[in-house]
C-alpha cells in the first residue's frame, strides 16, 4: 500500500489535471471494505466496517480513522479525484480518458477498461496491494438471479437460470459482453477468458482460497443502511467535515437503521 501511495503521489500532476489514484468507490459498505480490509494485522478483523452479526456499524474505530487520513490526504492534495472531477459522473472514466495513473476496480472493470481504452495506452493490472502490516483485503460483491415462487413458468425459468449460471454463459460474458464471468469456476479459468486478461485466473485463485465474509445487516435492510453510510461518508471525502467530527454521527445514523425490525 505504501508503494502504491508513493507511485500515486509521483504520478499526479494537479496543475495539469492528472491524478495518481482512483477508486470505483470508497463510500458503499462493500467497495469501502475492499480497501479498508488491507489495513490492520492479517489475523485481525478490526478493519471490518460492521460486526460479524450484522447488527452494529464499527466505522468510528481507530483503524478506520487511519484509512480516512490516508485517503483524505490524497483527496486534499488532488492526487485522488473528488466527485466534481468525475467524467460523466464516473471515476473510472477519468482513468479511461488517460487522466489517472491508477484506478482500483473489479475484475470486470479491467475487462471494460481494456475494451474502452483500445490502443490509446496499455492497461496493466495488479492485485490490490497488501496494507502496512501485510494484510490482503478482500470483499466479494456479486449479483444473484432469483425466481419468483408465483411465476407461471417455474420450470422454464429454472432452465433459464441454469443457462445463465453455466460455464458457457460465463465465458460469453467475458468474450462478447466485455464483462466478468458469472460464478461458474470453469469460466474464470477458461483459456480464452484468461487470454483477455490474466486477472481472471488470478481471481479464481483468490475465490478458491476463500474471500472474507461480508457481514450483511441482520435485519436485511442493506440498501437503507448502505445509502445512509454512502451519503454521510461522502461528506468526509468531499472535505465538508472530518472523520474525527463525523464518524460517530455516521455510526449512530446507520445503527438506527440496523436497529429496525426486519421488513415484513
Amino acid at each position: 500500500m505504501a508503494d502504491w501511495t508513493d507511485l500515486a503521489n509521483a504520478a499526479a500532476d494537479p496543475g495539469a489535471g492528472i491524478f495518481g489514484i482512483g477508486f470505483d468507490g470508497m463510500n458503499s459498505f462493500h467497495y469501502y471494505s475492499n480497501t479498508a480490509r488491507s489495513f490492520g494485522a492479517p489475523d485481525s478483523i478490526d478493519s471490518w466496517v460492521m460486526d460479524g452479526e450484522g447488527t452494529t456499524l464499527l466505522y468510528d474505530q481507530p483503524l478506520h480513522g487511519e484509512v480516512a487520513a490516508w485517503y483524505r490526504e490524497m483527496l486534499d492534495n488532488r492526487v485522488a479525484p473528488r466527485q466534481s472531477d468525475y467524467i460523466e459522473n464516473s471515476p473510472a472514466r477519468i482513468f479511461i480518458a488517460g487522466f489517472n495513473a491508477t484506478h482500483a476496480t473489479t475484475a470486470g472493470g479491467i475487462n471494460s477498461a481494456i475494451n474502452q481504452v483500445g490502443d490509446a495506452f496499455e492497461v496493466a493490472y495488479a492485485l490490490l496491494p497488501v496494507g502496512p502490516e501485510g494484510r490482503q483485503g478482500t470483499c466479494y460483491s456479486g449479483n444473484q438471479h432469483m425466481i419468483n415462487s408465483r411465476s407461471a413458468h417455474i420450470e422454464e425459468t429454472w432452465d433459464l437460470m441454469k443457462m445463465y449460471s453455466s460455464g458457457e454463459a460465463g465465458t460469453i460474458m467475458v468474450l462478447e459482453g466485455k464483462l466478468q464471468p458469472n460464478g461458474h469456476k470453469s469460466a474464470w479459468t477458461h483459456p480464452d477468458v484468461v487470454a483477455v486478461s490474466p486477472v481472471f485466473g488470478d481471481m479464481d485463485s483468490l475465490l478458491t482460497a476463500g474471500i472474507e465474509p461480508f457481514p450483511m445487516p441482520k435485519n436485511t435492510r442493506f440498501t437503507e443502511a448502505n445509502n445512509v453510510f454512502l451519503n454521510e461518508i461522502n461528506l468526509i471525502w468531499e472535505g465538508q467535515t472530518t472523520w474525527e467530527e463525523h464518524a460517530g454521527n455516521i455510526v449512530a445514523m446507520v445503527n438506527e437503521v440496523l436497529d429496525l425490525p426486519r421488513p415484513e
